[in-house]
């Protein structure tokens, strides 16, 4: 049997919304019910299958700012996470000039969170890996075109940075459908 070349296929990678609610790991503010399950149990088995052969097939990218996100919010997943094989980036000085000149074109991006010295938002490190190694964005944020809250928490979203960056982005959902996991 022939092998497909798997160059041909893009590579993704992951922001902490998406592992979040893929496993319905909401934070609920006090006085708040959580939102419902956006994933059907059957839904979220077969896409961290899927999850797990892009990871087998070196096309799934997990950044440590990510993992980091998730150890304050939700650690409890970070062993399914680090059992992914061929998921690591490493930061390189040309995805640190990519950061540097990201932020230095959107300066909003950084905008309305309290600066932790201990942890950089991931979201325009995974803009700057994406960008500097033709990673497609895999994101649950919906752009401020599409949001209906008048002020977002953080002054500009993932989509919004991938689409002044020119980098591709794409709902967890519609990667799901689009390869075969999902119907």
């Amino acid at each position: 049997m022939i092998q497909p070349r798997l160059d041909f296929y893009p590579t993704y990678i992951i922001d902490t919304c998406c592992v979040m609610e893929l496993d319905n790991a909401h934070r609920v503010l006090k006085g708040q019910d959580p939102p419902p399950p956006r994933y059907t149990n059957a839904e979220r088995a077969a896409v961290w299958e899927g999850l797990e052969r892009l990871a087998k097939d070196g096309r799934l990218k997990i950044i440590r700012f990510v993992k980091e996100e998730l150890a304050d919010h939700y650690p409890a997943i970070l062993p399914r996470l680090d059992s992914l094989p061929h998921t690591g980036c490493n930061i390189t000085n040309r995805v640190r000039l990519a950061y540097q000149e990201l932020i230095g074109r959107n300066p909003k991006v950084l905008e309305g969170w309290p600066h932790d010295p201990a942890h950089d938002d991931a979201d325009p490190w995974i803009v700057a890996f994406a960008k500097t190694s033709g990673f497609t964005v895999i994101t649950e944020e919906i752009s401020a075109e599409q949001s209906s809250r008048k002020k977002r928490k953080k002054g500009m979203s993932i989509p919004d940075l991938c689409d002044a960056e020119g980098v591709k982005c794409v709902k967890l959902r519609r990667l799901a459908t689009d390869e075969g996991w999902l119907s």
